[in-house]
């Protein structure tokens, strides 16, 4: 009789497996400040794939290890985080609103106040369907340049009280 040999899968083995690269430090590290720095999902893909020229899966990957990372770490550790979250949200808003005040600077200062206002728990997320594109973009960018003061005014207004009765 002829003998023949085995599959690979017959052996009892499992067929191979990628092992999963690790992330290099310094992308990681990027991509955590950027996501610290309230950039938007959409906003840190794009970064990572221009500025490390990686896939958009790659990055998407990225973002979850920062995401997981954040998630295990200690709880001492997260206000000091959120901390430093907010001030680099505040510093951005400040310099959106302290340059020149044409309808786009308006409109980046509305939407770092949003975000804003979001971490610090002050507004109350709307229901709305998934979508590729940012939701508060495209709100801020249907209102009037009247209507984007106003809701700058009322925006300050939750957070000023809202540090009046935290100090």
């Amino acid at each position: 009789m002829k003998q023949t040999t085995p599959d690979r899968r017959t052996k009892g083995s499992s067929p191979r497996r990628r092992r999963a690269k690790a992330i290099p430090l310094p992308r990681l590290q990027q991509v955590e400040a950027w996501l610290a720095a309230g950039g938007g999902y959409g906003e840190v893909v794009r970064a990572t794939v221009r500025e490390f020229d990686v896939s958009v899966r790659t990055a998407e990957r990225d973002i979850a290890a920062v995401y997981h990372r954040w998630e295990t770490e200690e709880k001492d550790e997260r206000p000091a985080r959120r901390g430093r979250m907010r001030s680099e949200l505040w510093r951005r808003y400040e310099a959106a609103v302290l340059s020149a005040r044409d309808s786009h600077h308006q409109l980046a200062a509305v939407q770092i106040l949003e975000r804003l206002c979001g971490l610090d728990g002050l507004d109350a997320p709307e229901k709305v369907a998934i979508r590729h594109t940012d939701p508060i973009a495209e709100k801020v960018a249907a209102m009037t340049p009247a209507e984007r003061e106003k809701r700058i005014a009322e925006l300050l207004a939750k957070r000023a009280a809202r540090e009046g009765a935290a100090g």
